[in-house]
């Protein structure tokens, strides 16, 4: 049995993430427009979410354009505004 397997749940047809307590998400690159590196997430709840089930992202963080964006948490579906904190982040990599 898989570490994912004891913290996640498939049924009903959505994922049920964090029974136990959140779910890391890391991932090391995506390569688009700008590279995003060093990707992380807290998760804990439903895919797809519900408004009785919403899913939660906590403690999110990225690298890119030479700095970092984080975010302490999300909600989805997400009613309020969510705060971004950009730091020493740099345009060059857009030239």
């Amino acid at each position: 049995m898989s570490i994912l397997s004891c913290l996640s749940v498939f049924a009903d047809g959505a994922w049920h993430l964090g029974t136990r307590g959140p779910v890391t998400l890391r991932i090391a690159e995506v390569i688009n427009l700008v590279t995003a590196k060093n990707i992380t997430a807290d998760l804990q709840g439903r895919y797809p979410w519900t408004e009785e089930e919403p899913l939660l992202l906590t403690d999110v963080s990225v690298d890119v354009l030479g700095g970092n964006v984080l975010m302490k948490q999300l909600r989805m579906p997400q009613h309020d505004p969510a705060l971004l904190r950009l730091n020493n982040l740099s345009s060059s990599e857009l030239v």
